[in-house]
């Protein structure tokens, strides 16, 4: 009995031993993992605060050469302002001689409306330039939304005049039927409503692409047909997620290719939705929101 009693708690001891490091290899497992996931969020976020700290000294870089050229307009009008009513006094204060050659009410009148013109042309060009400013301002915000998804290769995004298009692969979004949202698209189209949460207010427009090849048959009896489909769909799952923004739904079909058709990966590129955000001006905010 005396023999036996070392042998088993020697079992246990070593038992116990190695309960204890399994835990601690999990524990340091778990740990590396959370290390990993918080750096690549600090990551994320040092480049997001980069990228507002450049948008930001661009914006006030154009404002402070928006503001000199203010300035010197508002200088260069009271100039003109000043020099007017010089020559107008000067001009009622002058008793000419009858036979002299003078400046006709018309003439006066003529530059007086050119002046004015001049002044007008003047402020409309700061007025285009604040519009810009506030359009540019609105094009960084936007890229900022959608930027997470477009790092991890989900969709792009891109300025087209003044407008913000997301594009995203059908893949992406449709199972293979090309009808029906996947898994992975709702989940997709529900951070993509996050995104645009944090975008101003505008008409947003869902647009559906296909490639060049004739789809006849079940569901749809054409590529038009087709791509209305999957665009509504979109707008729908948008607006079920809670997308806020003015939104519309319509199809280009294959007419506006952007890859060759001629190969599989070329028409794959092809089949796409574009969500094109105008940013130019805001859409209004809807009744009780």
């Amino acid at each position: 009995m005396w023999t036996v009693l070392p042998l088993l708690f020697g079992c246990v001891s070593k038992g116990s031993h190695e309960l204890l490091r399994v835990q601690l290899d999990a524990t340091r497992t778990a740990l590396t993992t959370t290390q990993g996931a918080c750096f690549q969020d600090v990551q994320a976020r040092d480049d997001e605060i980069a990228l507002l700290q450049d948008s930001v000294g661009g914006l006030e870089a154009r404002a402070g050469d928006l503001q000199l050229r203010l300035d010197a307009t508002e200088l260069a009008a009271t100039q003109a302002r000043e020099e007017l009513a010089v020559r107008l006094a000067q001009l009622e204060a002058y008793a000419p001689d009858p036979e002299e050659e003078r400046v006709s009410p018309d003439e006066l009148a003529a530059i007086e409306g050119r002046a004015d013109r001049i002044a007008s042309a003047l402020e409309h060009l700061i007025e285009d330039e604040r519009e810009q400013d506030i359009i540019d301002a609105r094009h960084a915000q936007t890229h900022m939304a959608f930027r997470g998804l477009e790092r991890d290769g989900r969709l792009e995004v891109l300025q087209r005049g003044e407008d913000v298009v997301v594009r995203v692969p059908t893949k992406q979004i449709f199972n293979e039927d090309l009808s029906s949202v996947s898994p992975r698209g709702e989940e997709l189209l529900v951070a993509m409503t996050d995104a645009l949460a944090r975008v101003p207010r505008a008409a947003v427009r869902v647009m559906a692409h296909t490639d060049d090849q004739p789809h006849y048959g079940g569901q749809h009896n054409s590529s038009w047909e087709l791509g209305f489909a999957q665009a509504m769909t979109v707008v729908r799952t948008l607006q079920q997620a809670g997308a806020r923004h003015d939104l519309s739904a319509g199809s280009a079909a294959g007419t506006q290719p952007i890859a060759d058709n001629a190969t599989e990966a070329g028409r794959d590129h092809n089949r796409r939705l574009e969500l094109v955000i105008g940013l130019a001006k805001q859409a209004p905010d809807p009744p009780g929101g």
